[in-house]
């Protein structure tokens, strides 16, 4: 729940600390705990990346999104029947409060991938890391070995 709350949500700490009724300082460990979870958890579902993936996942991730028209259409077709059945059937308000739970999923699974790339990259550099601690050998520096 804290990582929900602070990574996704964008609560700060202290009120998400409010919210969960615990001190901040539990929070900060739940949230330390929650990444590394998480972090383990992508690492053993996703496998290693090559650096090439993760450049092109960085890039498609600050590439604006862009709705395919078609797509845009049908929504509004979808939304447009809706609302024109609910108000036949006294119901007006489903179609909006329809449509605002979709943009708060969508919103959600962007968030999501936004985590995702920042947590894979964490974990491929620190990957990279420890393959270049671990090549070099002791008491050398780099360019000596």
């Amino acid at each position: 729940m804290p990582l929900v709350l602070c990574e996704l949500q964008g609560v700060s700490r202290r009120e998400a600390a409010d919210r969960l009724q615990i001190s901040e300082g539990t929070l900060s460990s739940r949230l330390a705990r929650g990444r590394a979870l998480l972090r383990r958890r992508l690492a053993a579902y996703f496998g290693v990346f090559t650096l090439a993936m993760l450049i092109a996942l960085l890039l498609r991730a600050r590439a604006p999104v862009v709705v395919p028209p078609n797509l845009a259409q049908g929504t509004l077709k979808a939304a447009s029947d809706a609302a024109t059945i609910a108000a036949l059937n006294g119901a007006a308000h489903t179609a909006p409060q329809a449509l605002a739970e979709g943009v708060i999923k969508t919103m959600l699974l962007s968030k999501l991938k936004l985590l995702t790339v920042a947590t894979l990259s964490i974990c491929v550099l620190g990957g990279l890391g420890v393959l270049i601690y671990a090549n070099n050998p002791a008491g050398c520096e780099p360019g000596e070995g």
